[in-house]
C-alpha cells in the first residue's frame, strides 16, 4: 500500500472515499467534506489548506483515507492543543501549521482513520500514519494531530505508530432497554424526575407544536430560516459563527437524507430549531437556536425531544458534544474521546507526553465527577 495526498477533495473519487468512510458518520462523507471547501469554511483563506491523504493498494484502489488539513490556527477545537502551542514556540519554534485530521469547524467525535471493509485495519492505519507523517515533513508542519477519535482501538493503533494520545470528554445518549422517554425517567432519582417533568410542563404551557423534517421534506431554502437562529446563538456569546449560511444551504442540497431538522413552532414562526446529522445508527445534535421562547425550550427541544426522536427512529447513539455540565444533570453520559499527537521535533515528545497525561487525568476526573452527578439510577429503584 502507498500513501498519496491531494490538494482538494474534488480530485478524489467520491465512491472510493465513501467506500472507506462507510455510512455511520455523514460528516465524513465525501460530499460533506467537499461542501466545507466549496462554501468557504475550510480553505486557505480561512486557515485550512486541504491535504486529504489516501492509501492505495497495488491496483491503485483506495483502501483507506484520512481527512487532513494544513491548519494555521486552533479555532473550533475543544481542548485539542492542551496548551502546547506556547511551549512549542519557546522550545522548538513555530507551532503552526499543523497537519490536522478532523472535520473542520465541527468538533464532533467519530472515526478518523477510514478503512474500507475487508482491508487489514492495523496495516491500513499504519500506512495512513506513515503517510500523514510524510506529508507533515514535506509541508513543514510541526505536528500531526488526529482530533476527536471516537474509537479507543483507533487511538491505540495510532499510539503503536508513535503517536501520543490524550483523552477528553463528550456527552452521549446511548440506547438501552428504554422504548419511551417515560422509561428513561423511571431510571432517574425522584428529584430529577420532578425537575424534568416541571421543565417539560412549563414548555407545554406555551402551546408550541413540533415538526421534524428529513430527506424529501427538506429544501436548501430552509437554510435562510435556520441560519438567523444559529447565528444568534453565537452572537449572544460574543463570537462569530463558525459556519456561513452557504454551508447549510449546500448540505441541505447535497445530503438531505442525513439531516434531521427539528422545529418548535408558534403558529408559522420558528420559535426554535435544532439541526443534526444522522447516519447508520448514530447521530450528532449539532446546532440550535431559539427566538425569545421559554427558557426551558432548549432542554425540551434539544435534549428531551432529541432522545425521544432517537428512540422513535431506532438510533443507538446521539452525540451532544463536549461542553455543558447541564447535559449530565439531564441524563446524558460523559464519555471519553481521544486525540493523537505526533511532533516532528523529537525533543518535544516528552513535553507532549506529559501534557497528554495531565489532560487525560483531568478528563477522567471530570468524567467521574459528572457521572456521579448523573440522575440515572437502576430501574429497580
Amino acid at each position: 500500500m502507498r500513501a498519496a495526498s491531494h490538494a482538494t477533495m474534488a480530485t478524489i473519487p467520491a465512491a472510493d472515499w465513501d467506500g472507506c468512510a462507510g455510512g455511520e458518520d455523514p460528516l465524513l462523507w465525501h460530499r460533506h467534506l467537499l461542501a466545507l471547501e466549496t462554501t468557504g469554511v475550510a480553505t486557505a483563506a480561512t486557515g485550512f489548506v486541504p491535504r486529504p491523504v489516501v492509501l492505495q493498494d497495488d491496483h491503485g484502489r483506495i483502501v483507506a483515507a484520512a481527512p487532513a488539513w494544513l491548519k494555521s490556527h486552533s479555532t473550533a477545537e475543544l481542548g485539542v492543543d492542551l496548551g502546547l502551542a506556547m511551549a512549542h514556540e519557546r522550545l522548538c519554534g513555530a507551532y503552526y501549521p499543523k497537519l490536522q485530521v478532523e472535520v473542520p469547524m465541527i468538533p464532533f467525535a467519530g472515526p478518523r482513520m477510514l478503512v474500507a471493509p475487508g482491508v487489514d485495519r492495523a496495516a491500513a492505519i499504519a500506512g495512513l500514519a506513515a503517510g500523514l507523517i510524510a506529508e507533515a515533513r514535506a509541508t513543514g508542519a510541526a505536528s500531526v494531530q488526529v482530533a476527536q477519535i471516537a474509537d479507543p482501538a483507533e487511538a491505540l493503533a495510532l499510539q503503536a505508530q508513535g503517536f501520543v494520545i490524550a483523552e477528553s470528554n463528550t456527552y452521549l445518549w446511548q440506547a438501552g432497554t428504554e422504548t419511551r422517554f417515560a422509561d428513561r425517567l423511571a431510571r432517574m432519582g425522584s428529584r430529577a424526575r420532578t425537575e424534568i417533568r416541571r421543565e417539560r410542563r412549563r414548555v407545554a404551557e406555551t402551546g408550541l407544536r413540533y415538526l421534524y423534517l428529513r430527506d424529501q421534506a427538506l429544501s436548501p431554502e430552509l437554510a435562510a430560516r435556520f441560519y438567523p437562529l444559529y447565528k444568534d446563538n453565537f452572537d449572544r456569546h460574543g463570537h462569530a459563527p463558525w459556519l456561513p449560511e452557504a454551508y447549510f444551504h449546500e448540505v441541505l442540497r447535497v445530503m438531505p437524507e442525513a439531516i434531521d431538522l427539528g422545529l418548535a413552532l408558534e403558529g408559522d414562526r420558528w420559535a426554535g430549531a435544532v439541526f443534526g446529522m444522522v447516519g447508520a445508527g448514530r447521530g450528532q445534535v449539532q446546532y440550535w437556536g431559539l427566538q425569545g421562547a421559554s427558557r426551558f425550550l432548549h432542554f425540551e427541544l434539544v435534549i428531551y425531544r432529541g432522545i425521544e426522536r432517537g428512540l422513535i427512529t431506532g438510533l443507538d447513539q446521539l452525540d451532544y458534544a463536549g461542553t455543558g455540565p447541564h447535559k449530565a444533570e439531564r441524563g446524558l453520559i460523559s464519555s471519553p474521546v481521544w486525540t493523537a499527537f505526533w511532533f516532528r521535533d523529537p525533543a518535544f515528545a516528552p513535553v507532549a507526553a506529559a501534557a497528554a497525561a495531565r489532560k487525560t487525568a483531568a478528563a477522567r476526573a471530570e468524567r467521574q465527577a459528572l457521572r456521579a452527578r448523573s440522575p440515572l439510577r437502576p430501574l429497580q429503584e
